[in-house]
């Protein structure tokens, strides 16, 4: 199993909040951030229900907000509402960029959420502080927002490459 890196990231939950015990508009942010990074570079790989540890913990508390009975509608629903979030907080929307899908490790029930590096001046995410449009990129294991020198710096080195 990996650690995290410029191309791995381990959530441990799409929107439920172990602490707080509820849902938590921040995390969703967090998931979002992660995948926009991952556009603007290299690509990577996203595990949800994975903790930072790199233990697999699965869904459960995200699938149970989901009301429906069948287990696999409930799986189906939760990649629907994860890619309605890609498409409706991505700008542009990175159609055939990302792709959920579920798989089983280790006796759990993750979701990997593959990314291919985007092309063209950069994929930006509202930042929910600000209200700005704003680019993320990773810088090791983490990702980070470009602001000012930074991001012209990295549209200048990303209009070269093009």
């Amino acid at each position: 199993w990996a650690s995290e890196d410029a191309t791995t990231e381990f959530k441990a939950t799409w929107e439920w909040d172990v602490r707080q015990e509820q849902r938590s508009p921040a995390l969703r942010f967090g998931v979002l951030r992660s995948v926009a990074g991952f556009l603007n570079g290299a690509g990577g790989t996203l595990w949800l229900g994975v903790n930072d540890a790199g233990e697999p913990i699965g869904l459960t508390q995200d699938l149970a907000l989901i009301k429906e009975s069948d287990p696999q509608a409930r799986e189906d629903t939760f990649l629907l509402r994860l890619h309605e979030a890609f498409k409706v907080n991505l700008r542009p929307h990175p159609v055939g960029f990302v792709r959920g899908e579920w798989v089983s490790v280790r006796g759990q029930r993750v979701v990997r959420v593959a990314v291919r590096a985007f092309s063209g001046p950069g994929v930006t995410l509202k930042d929910p502080k600000s209200g700005e449009d704003t680019v993320y990129v990773r810088d090791g294991n983490r990702t980070i927002a470009l602001r000012e020198d930074a991001l012209a710096a990295w549209q200048a080195r990303r209009a070269s490459q093009d």
